[in-house]
């Protein structure tokens, strides 16, 4: 019930697909969304980006907030930029280095840190601002502190009570509790002289600094290189300002920018918005349906918003997960037992089982989650490198290939030999494994003689409800267990993976071709035509991987753990 290809590794060999990240745009409601070709089979992409409920441009990195507090970020790295720390934020906020504020109010940053803009004081705050080399935060109270680079005096905030606080490039603003603006730092372009009035938000750039009144009007100050101050008429509710351009949010969820673009796509995409974040050089916006997509300047990767294609997928009867590239783990499917609760953080392998998942996180901790009746979540410590699941138990492959199981232990299934192995696949009732020798060994339930592996040298495994295969290192498939069904009946050929399941099994060949066998009375024998990378199974049906990141699956299922998360674009 896992996806696997014909290299040696991980978790009975899970699949790790290296895809080229796919066009993003609006999010459609929850609940997948399939292309029926006929009552069989289905076609859907995969891979394609996940919510977010804010986002922030900087220098030569964005990042975004995933709706369960996760931050996400994207494009140069070289100073560790897009090292996000674990766990929940409330708030993100990019300049050349990025802080985000956690839901007890503390800040955290990361990234570059040559005056100490990474060193946030304690305390608990409302909110953060992120500047070129120095950073703002606004505490409980409304008083703010400022640290980092103070070259320009732009650290030097003024006593007083504040609502909202900017951090640009040599200074920084804060809207007082009445709705007037106090800039504070470098003025050599006007970037103080701040219009009088009631204000309600504000965005401090590199030389100049835009705001936007109480009566909706966007009023900006500071230098006038290329038109940044020639704001369009009409009422805003939001506005950022970047290197010598600014961006607006309308009340009806249009952005607008203005002034001279350094390079890139200045144009807007089409669509609506509930926010919009202005970097050096490019532009991030959200989408009503929580799509994040970016334009301008791509040099350092900055447009290429992450949550794209699938590296991992795992296949259950009623659920399925994937890895996507970064690491998050989604889920989708049958949900009676919190199957679908991904843990936050980011991960190296995901695995499926009856009622629960597992995964590898990137310090090598096995993690589940899910249905816990038979200690199905109960990991053990230590570090994995791998992980697979099936049933009610679990086994993981530690980087000394030594090999773990856990979860319900009938029929000795977490019996594990000792030695040193270079994969495993979790079964029903049984287990096998790959010693690095080449060597097949299972244990478990043996009533239909699915621990008898067959002697020789082999590259990859499958353990299935009571019946085994095993790809040798010629490329012949051979299986053994019960064949009620014909599922032992392996095609002549040249194969690179195999999986098993209920009563029938599917290989994927050298060209590419998915072929099965076995048990066939809901159409899962049933695989489509054309080239794959990859197969998995379910207990009923059937899925591949094309090489362009679709997904076409057959046979039957009663949930809907057969499609990935809902496409994002029309």
């Amino acid at each position: 019930m896992r996806l696997r290809t014909g290299t040696v590794g991980a978790a009975a060999v899970l699949l790790v697909v290296a895809l080229l990240a796919l066009p993003a745009a609006a999010q459609r409601p929850d609940g997948p969304v399939l292309a029926v070709k006929d009552r069989w089979t289905a076609l859907a992409d995969i891979g394609f980006p996940a919510a977010f409920t804010a986002v922030s441009a900087g220098f030569d990195h964005s990042c975004g907030l995933r709706p369960g507090g996760e931050v996400v970020c994207w494009g140069d790295d070289e100073f560790g930029q897009l090292d996000a720390p674990e766990g929940s934020f409330t708030a993100v906020s990019v300049g050349s280095h990025s802080c985000g504020l956690r839901p007890d109010g503390e800040v955290v940053c990361w990234g570059r840190n040559y005056f100490g803009q990474l060193d946030a004081p304690e305390g608990s705050f409302t909110a953060v601002a992120v500047g070129s080399v120095h950073s703002c935060g606004l505490r409980v109270g409304g008083e703010v502190v400022c640290w980092g680079d103070n070259q320009g005096g732009q650290l030097d905030a003024p006593e007083g009570l504040f609502v909202a606080v900017a951090a640009g490039d040599f200074h920084s603003c804060g809207i007082r509790a009445g709705g007037a603006i106090l800039c504070w730092g470098d003025d050599e372009f006007g970037s103080l002289d701040a219009p009088a009035g009631s204000f309600t938000a504000i965005s401090a750039g590199l030389l100049h600094s835009c705001a936007v009144r109480s009566n909706g009007e966007v009023a900006c100050w500071g230098a006038d290189h290329g038109g940044p101050l020639d704001v369009p008429e009409g009422s805003f509710i939001a506005v950022s300002v970047g290197l010598d351009f600014s961006c607006g949010l309308r009340l009806g969820g249009e952005v607008v920018c203005w002034g001279v673009w350094v390079d890139g796509d200045r144009h807007v995409p089409d669509g609506l918005f509930t926010a919009v974040s202005a970097g050096f050089d490019h532009v991030c916006g959200v989408r009503v349906g929580g799509e994040v997509v970016c334009w301008g300047s791509r040099y350092d990767g900055q447009l290429e918003v992450p949550g794209g294609p699938f590296e991992i997928l795992a296949t259950g009867s009623q659920h399925s997960c994937g890895l996507r590239h970064g690491g998050e783990v989604v889920c989708w499917g049958d949900d009676e037992f919190g199957q679908l609760d991904v843990p936050t953080g980011r991960f190296a392998a995901v695995a499926v089982g009856e009622h629960h998942s597992c995964a590898v996180r990137i310090d090598g901790e096995a993690v589940c989650w899910g249905e816990s009746r038979y200690a199905q979540l109960d990991t053990p410590d230590g570090a994995f490198a791998a992980v697979s699941a099936d049933g009610f138990h679990s086994c993981g492959l530690r980087p000394s290939g030594e090999i773990a199981c856990w979860g319900a232990s009938w029929h000795g299934r977490l019996d594990a030999p000792e030695g040193a192995f270079a994969a495993v696949a979790a079964g029903d009732d049984h287990s096998c494994a790959v010693r690095a020798s080449g060597e097949i060994v299972c244990w478990g339930d043996n009533e239909d003689g699915q621990l008898d592996a067959p002697e020789g040298v082999f590259v990859a495994v499958a353990a299935g409800f009571n019946h085994s295969c095993g790809v040798r290192a010629d490329g012949d498939v051979v299986c053994w267990g019960d064949d009620g069904f014909g599922q032992l009946d392996a095609p002549a050929g040249s194969f690179t993976a195999v999986v098993a399941d209920f009563g029938y099994s599917c290989g994927l060949r050298v060209s590419g071709e998915v072929a099965c066998w076995g048990r066939n009375d809901a159409g899962q024998l049933d695989a489509p035509e054309g080239s794959f990378t990859a197969v998995a199974s379910g207990s009923n049906y059937s899925c591949g991987l094309r090489a362009d990141g679709d997904i076409v699956c057959w046979g039957y299922w009663q949930s809907d753990p057969r499609i990935a998360p809902t496409p994002l674009w029309e």
